[in-house]
């Protein structure tokens, strides 16, 4: 008697189950294209933090030197002429300053050697930073002489002791303006300003030229 051959479905063969195939090897990164000629693949440094601008209205002291041209007047035909001014200023309180300067010319009619010392107080207005308008007032004492005492001691001349000179008193005041170098220019410049002055001066005695009036261009250097 035959068997009957069981019913349901077929068991699936192993070969089927499990194919004989190897798995595809995963693909790998393409590499990087190399730096161009020049450049470098690393990544660039950050450039040094700038350096604060100064804080120049902080500092105490403001030295400037001037060239200076001007007249005498009064008293007789006016005389012109020039001279050179260093002068000295330390800051007080805010914009005021207490200042000296010293200053030599040469003056005509008559032909002169003139100095002056001037000592005052100068107010700087310092609501804007490109210009900084300025006063000045304060006492003067010159000396004068002939060119050719000059010639026969020229260190006491100069120095005010020559027995040639003759010495004044008076006051003097000034209008300036101050232009600050842009601090972008780098710190030493940034220290420097533009000066312009027009200054007037009167002496109390009967020696002829009273007044004299100036007007002067230069630099300061604050530190």
């Amino acid at each position: 008697m035959a068997l009957a051959a069981p019913s349901g479905p077929r068991p699936t063969p192993p070969e089927l189950l499990f194919p004989d195939t190897e798995p595809s090897p995963a693909a790998e990164p393409s590499p990087a294209p190399p730096p161009l000629p020049g450049t470098s693949s690393a990544d660039p440094e950050p450039p040094p933090p700038s350096e604060p601008p100064l804080d120049l209205d902080a500092r105490r002291v403001m030295l400037h030197g001037l060239a200076r041209a001007g007249g005498r007047f009064m008293h007789g035909p006016p005389g012109a002429g020039g001279s050179l001014e260093l002068g000295l200023g330390v800051r007080l309180v805010a914009g005021l300053f207490v200042e000296g300067s010293i200053s030599e010319g040469i003056f005509t009619r008559p032909n002169h050697l003139v100095g002056t010392i001037d000592a005052g107080l100068r107010y700087e207005l310092r609501r804007w930073d490109r210009i900084r308008p300025s006063a000045f007032v304060g006492f003067t004492h010159a000396h004068r002489s002939p060119l050719d005492a000059l010639a026969d001691a020229p260190l006491a001349t100069l120095a005010g002791f020559a027995d040639s000179l003759t010495h004044r008193t008076g006051i003097t005041a000034d209008l300036g303006l101050r232009l600050p170098f842009p601090s972008r220019w780098g710190r030493p410049l940034s220290r420097l300003s533009a000066l312009l002055r027009a200054d007037a001066a009167y002496y109390f005695d009967h020696k002829g030229f009273p007044l004299h009036l100036g007007l002067g261009a230069g630099l300061s250097l604050t530190f």
